[in-house]
């Protein structure tokens, strides 16, 4: 497991301070429920100081989940996930991160105003935020339980959504911030489906027509994550990482034309992307993908159709076609159909080994 967060999932960093965070405010929730109800002695001063202790704490690791966040960026939406829902989810996460900072302020703050002292596990004093104040006390105490329960809903409704992700859609959601020993033994509809690599003799080609006339094409550099199992479809998943500048059509005239700014523009948008998670069997030993290109900015459903030929190095060869004009590929005089037609036919023979 990565230490930094990577494309395809929160790195170990991320998934332990998330973990440890949950788990902590669980105790805390709990603790602060219960803790005004105990009868004054020196047992519930003991439980308020470590509840405030645990509580700076959160506010610690919250600044710090943050500023690791900046730093080593987060993993992109899954492929096929709807726009609304991932901007439902950024909004989510702003506000459990905000809420994270804000009510330990608050219960800081509160703290404050009472005119008592804060001491973090008796180590060191923290400085007051304000003197004492009855009116800002009960404010801040107000404040303090409020936002909890907002937290609590909010933390309910991520769980919620995550579950929904890993059983209903079944895809990496929960899966990518979950510990791998944990993933493999605890949750069974993490996927399952074998993971494969690329083998040399692999290929991703094109072919259209210029004027009747045919021409075929290649892509020299493209990168392909498969995992796939003719037995588990719903835990199969393909993508493909496109480099759009090393298309060849072995015409050197029509290389720089076709990745250039009319068709392919590379030197702005240098890679296409090819997502599927949903497949279905054809009969023997076909089946199709139902995925989503992305080109030139643009993200369109295609079907790619292929054959799955099992063995120690299985070989999966497809085959898409897609209408160029839907991604923007020909602009201006080059819209003209009778020059080139509007379908692309996209093929590609991928030999695989399994994954280490």
């Amino acid at each position: 497991m990565p230490i930094k967060n990577n494309a395809e999932r929160w790195g170990s960093v991320s998934i332990g301070l998330h973990w440890l965070t949950f788990l902590l405010i669980v105790g805390l929730g709990t603790v602060g429920l219960i803790m005004t109800d105990l009868p004054t002695s020196p047992f519930k001063i003991q439980v308020y100081t470590l509840h405030k202790s645990f509580g700076l704490t959160v506010f610690a690791l919250s600044l710090l989940r943050v500023f690791w966040r900046l730093l080593t960026g987060v993993p992109k939406p899954e492929p096929n996930s709807p726009r609304w829902q991932n901007s439902l989810a950024t909004v989510t996460h702003g506000a459990l991160n905000a809420l994270l900072l804000a009510i330990p302020l608050s219960g800081w703050l509160f703290n404050s105003a009472a005119g008592f002292p804060l001491k973090w596990f008796g180590l060191f004093a923290l400085p007051k935020l304000s003197g004492f104040n009855p009116g800002l006390k009960a404010f801040a105490r107000d404040m303090h339980e409020t936002l909890f329960y907002v937290l609590a809903a909010l933390v309910l409704i991520h769980a919620a959504a995550a579950l929904y992700h890993h059983y209903r859609l079944r895809d990496r959601v929960l899966a990518r911030m979950l510990p791998m020993m944990t993933l493999l033994l605890v949750l069974p509809g993490v996927s399952s489906a074998a993971d494969w690599t690329m083998q040399p003799g692999s290929t991703l080609g094109f072919s259209a027509s210029y004027q009747g006339e045919v021409f075929q094409g290649r892509f020299g550099k493209f990168t392909p994550q498969i995992r796939f199992d003719p037995a588990k479809l719903a835990d199969s998943r393909f993508e493909v990482r496109i480099a759009l500048a090393s298309a060849s059509t072995n015409n050197q005239e029509r290389d720089e034309l076709l990745v250039g700014e009319d068709f392919f523009a590379s030197a702005k948008l240098p890679e296409a992307r090819y997502s599927a998670s949903k497949f279905r069997a054809l009969g023997g030993h076909r089946f199709a993908a139902d995925g989503t290109l992305s080109l030139r900015g643009v993200n369109k459903p295609v079907t790619l159709t292929f054959t799955w030929t099992p063995g120690a190095k299985p070989v999966l060869a497809g085959e898409a076609t897609l209408k160029r004009l839907d991604f923007g590929v020909g602009s201006g005089d080059w819209t003209d159909t009778g020059l080139i037609p509007n379908e692309v036919k996209v093929t590609t023979r991928l030999v695989l080994a399994p994954a280490s």
